[in-house]
């Protein structure tokens, strides 16, 4: 049954035995309500640990309106609620970084295969990052921090800038980070050299103005996707690149962005950056 619909002449007509709304906690109450009234039994299917309904305006989020009525029948009725623990889509370690921050370690992977694939780079063997190289500049002698970001061995990656200059800055209420913008060109320019498809690549950023950025230094590529957060949930791709974009002396950062970080920090493979 499409929620959207539910006014049409034709549902006041008929009953149903079923009524099963996917996405129900991206769905507002009063809308999740409204189809419920045309059958016996319902099935919400869901994940309230992911993204909350959008709600913009603040008296009616102070009323309680960005709970959905998944969230709610959680808290009221936990013996109705059935957890689905495995997955099949993402390696382990990516698995795991969702295990710490929400799921309290109880997802598990469902393929034993899926758990261990790893990216493939095409021409991971071949010279294709030289054309990256400055001769110039001593740290291109040194080493390669674009070989260690996009190694295909590492499912998880974090790119430390704390060493770097340039930090966010702020107009008129958008956050901005332009040093991120340029490592994540480089990064995602230095994949699609490696051989990496453009249509298995995408970029996701919390915030509109670095999206805005960083899709003009794609603006040639209609096959990669760059979006925000939530346009962005349920997709998947080979390969996901987050601009977390927060970055200033006073650590004032949103919570979630402040709990990824620690996290990657302690998850996963840091590079630390001195350009």
């Amino acid at each position: 049954m499409a929620y959207l619909f539910v006014y049409s002449p034709i549902f006041t007509k008929r009953r149903f035995d079923y009524c099963i709304i996917d996405e129900a906690t991206q769905i507002t109450l009063p809308t999740c309500i409204g189809p419920l009234r045309f059958a016996d039994r319902f099935l919400l299917v869901g994940d309230h640990n992911q993204l909350q309904p959008l709600v913009r305006r603040t008296e009616a989020i102070k009323k309680g309106m960005e709970k959905s009525l998944f969230k709610m029948f959680t808290e009221i009725h936990p013996n109705a609620v059935a957890n689905l623990r495995y997955q099949y889509r993402m390696n382990e370690e990516i698995m795991n970084l969702s295990n710490s921050i929400i799921y309290d370690s109880n997802m598990l992977s469902g393929s034993a295969i899926t758990a261990q694939t790893l990216l493939c780079i095409p021409r991971w063997n071949e010279d294709f990052l030289s054309q990256f190289h400055d001769p110039d500049y001593y740290c291109c002698h040194e080493s390669c921090w674009l070989k260690d970001v996009i190694d295909p061995k590492r499912p998880l990656i974090m790119i430390d800038t704390d060493n770097l200059l340039t930090k966010e800055y702020v107009s008129k209420g958008k956050y901005q980070n332009d040093m991120e913008i340029i490592l994540v060109e480089h990064s995602v320019k230095a994949l699609l050299a490696g051989g990496v498809s453009a249509k298995e690549i995408g970029i996701i950023t919390p915030f509109r103005s670095q999206l805005k950025h960083i899709a003009h230094k794609f603006k040639g590529y209609s096959e990669l996707e760059v979006s925000t957060i939530d346009r962005f949930q349920g997709r998947e791709k080979q390969v996901i690149v987050l601009s977390l974009v927060r970055s200033n002396s006073e650590l004032k950062v949103n919570v979630i962005i402040y709990i990824i970080l620690v996290l990657f920090s302690e998850m996963t493979w840091p590079i630390s950056l001195n350009l």
